[in-house]
């Protein structure tokens, strides 16, 4: 049949802020098999935010992510390509 992927963005910041401010912290993604519905790949990638490089704790209480796995994520804008992949 085929496979889907889903992704799974982190955001360090509140829905309440101009959307230009909202920067992707972590990707996560999982590539399903549509027939059998299994687990057939998986992603996740902290990515180094740009433009507001510290986390408030608003965000690490909401992602449980901390400001160690930002800091050494990966700021390459193209963090894309590197996707899972069936």
């Amino acid at each position: 049949m085929g496979y889907a992927r889903v992704d799974e963005p982190e955001s360090p910041r509140p829905l309440t802020i101009i959307p230009v401010q909202i920067e992707t912290i972590e990707n996560g993604q999982v590539v399903i098999d549509l027939e059998t519905l299994d687990i057939v790949d998986e992603f996740q990638r902290f990515v180094r935010p740009l433009f507001n490089p510290a986390l408030t704790d608003f965000c690490k209480k909401l992602t449980s992510i901390q400001q160690a796995d930002v800091d050494g994520g990966d700021a390459d804008p193209g963090y894309r390509t590197r996707e899972a992949d069936p």
